[in-house]
């Protein structure tokens, strides 16, 4: 994964020095795909509207779910 262009600009903007290391750790990255995510789900759920579907309505939470892990009523 690649850091968002903001965050590349805050860490190379000589506000570092050179020999310092940039720690990702899991939290971060967890974070960042979940938002990606998130921006993934916004933008289809805006596409299935346009057409007159509705079918991601309620399904923020649904889509991190591993799918063996799912209930009933989150595989509909």
């Amino acid at each position: 994964a690649t850091l968002p262009s903001n965050s590349r600009k805050k860490a190379f903007s000589g506000k570092y020095q050179v020999d310092q290391k940039i720690a990702i750790d899991r939290f971060r990255v967890t974070k960042y795909i979940g938002r990606l995510m998130d921006e993934v789900r916004r933008q289809e759920n805006r596409e299935l509207r346009k057409q007159g579907m509705e079918n991601l309505i309620g399904t923020k939470h649904d889509w991190p779910t591993n799918e063996k892990n799912m209930s009933v009523r989150q595989k509909k």
